[in-house]
């Protein structure tokens, strides 16, 4: 068994000092929109609370947290790390992740742009102010240290701007339901990036294969915008199907326990894609999370894709 405590005690001390609770690059949140040139204002601000580019990262920690988990060392390996220093330390037992999974959550990030922009949001850019949300840390229960980091995202994000535009579930909950919660005279106007596409200028594509939707718990059953999402993939022509499980009715990906119980979290990861490969092996993803779950388990047995990125190739082709 892992030692929580001292994983809990990581997670936070990286997020307090660094800005994200795993190891990555200085310029992770924003490298992926260097040659875009966005401004650095506009009418909505896209906040994408860095969940996407972490992805990679959570992806290699995840599956060698579970390495060690039936490690006997475990407890001592950690240890050790915590002396030599949480950064370093991490960084060499994660390793670099594979190229194509951070081209992957940039090309992802591009097409939410390319999305807004086609729909006329007057969109612009937070660049070094696009801090990770800290929603990790709330939903571990270090809520001392959630407050903490929250505290300086708000400060950053309500300094000059108050419509934001959110990019994936669990950034989108943590800023309308927990920020609140948190933040004294909280004034944010938080949408998400869903809410304000415009069905019209989505076209149809050809999929060669119908693809089952997972749905992300938080949309689903928090945010409630499972509808909205099949709306939207009826405007593309997409023959998508529903897994045993779908909508409100969704089932976990295992996700919320993958930094402390890896084997529980991919173990669920299992259940559910069983469940979607019962349908299809294409299988159509909303949160950067769930694809992580998913995609350590499937070993190649189905293949992902992002909500945005099929959009964005619906409107791509352009109307018929």
């Amino acid at each position: 068994m892992l030692p929580i405590n001292r994983i809990l005690d990581m997670i936070a001390e990286n997020t307090l000092q660094n800005g994200c609770p795993v190891p990555a690059p200085r310029d992770v949140a924003y490298s992926w929109a260097r040659d875009l040139k966005l401004p650095r204002d506009g009418e909505y601000m896209l906040y994408t609370g860095c969940l996407y580019q972490l992805a990679p990262y959570i992806k290699k920690l995840s599956a060698r947290l579970e390495e060690l988990e039936g490690h006997k060392l475990a407890g001592s390996l950690l240890s050790a790390a915590k002396m030599l220093g949480r950064v370093a330390s991490l960084s060499s037992l994660i390793g670099k992740p594979p190229r194509e999974e951070v081209e992957r959550s940039s090309r992802i990030l591009r097409s939410i742009v390319g999305l807004l922009e086609k729909s006329g949001v007057n969109l612009g850019y937070l660049y070094e102010d696009d801090l990770y949300s800290g929603i990790l840390l709330y939903d571990l229960g270090l809520d001392e240290a959630f407050a903490k980091h929250a505290s300086k995202v708000y400060k950053a994000l309500s300094s000059k701007h108050r419509k934001i535009v959110t990019v994936d579930p669990h950034t989108h909950v943590a800023l309308t339901r927990i920020y609140p919660k948190f933040i004294d005279s909280y004034s944010l106007e938080v949408y998400n990036y869903i809410e304000l596409l415009d069905k019209s200028i989505i076209g149809k594509i050809e999929a060669k294969d119908s693809p089952v939707i997972h749905d992300s718990c938080l949309y689903a059953r928090v945010a409630e915008m499972h509808g909205r999402i099949r709306d939207l993939l009826r405007e593309a022509g997409v023959s998508y199907k529903e897994p045993k499980h779908s909508g409100k009715n969704t089932m976990c990906c295992g996700g919320p326990v993958e930094s402390i119980a890896p084997r529980l979290a991919h173990s669920i990861a299992r259940k559910r894609l069983a469940e979607l490969l019962d349908e299809s092996r294409e299988v159509l993803v909303m949160c950067p999370l769930c694809y992580v779950n998913l995609s350590i388990v499937a070993g190649g047995r189905a293949s992902f894709k992002d909500l945005a990125e099929l959009l964005w190739e619906a409107v791509s082709r352009g109307k018929p």
